[in-house]
């Protein structure tokens, strides 16, 4: 399993309470999700067991944003289609209570940008480079 794919329940635990709330609907949300990636990861060293446990640790210690940079660029290196899905992950858990925060579109942004997914007027998104034009493609 890659040194990113390891953290997958400590970035999503980072979403959950990134707004300064952890509402049962997130947990549940961020808990299916975590199920999801573990069962698709190629080298399977972490059971879900393991994951969501990890998960719920890193919510107890209230890790959240006391070290996000570091955390957020441990998942740089991940193929693109694993950025992807974790950008979606973390946009679901954002929503889910019917509400978005400050602080989770921050996050999300700060994710976009590490993982270089880009968004239109940032660095990643000028130009020539694969982010823009994927930003022509979805419209």
């Amino acid at each position: 399993m890659q040194d990113g794919e390891r953290h997958i329940p400590r970035l999503l635990a980072e979403m959950v309470a990134a707004d300064g709330k952890v509402l049962e609907i997130e947990e549940l949300n961020a808990e299916a999700l975590i199920e999801c990636f573990v069962a698709s990861m190629t080298a399977r060293d972490m059971t879900v067991d393991e994951a969501r446990a990890q998960f719920l640790a890193s919510l107890e210690a209230e890790t959240a944003q006391a070290d996000a940079e570091a955390l957020l660029a441990r998942f740089g290196h991940l193929p693109m289609p694993v950025k992807l899905d974790l950008f979606r992950a973390i946009w679901m858990i954002a929503i889910c209570d019917g509400e978005l925060h400050p602080q989770e579109e921050h996050l999300a942004h700060r994710f976009a940008d590490m993982i270089a997914l880009g968004r239109p007027g940032s660095m990643a998104a000028q130009p020539g480079t694969e982010a823009e034009e994927r930003f022509k493609k979805a419209g």
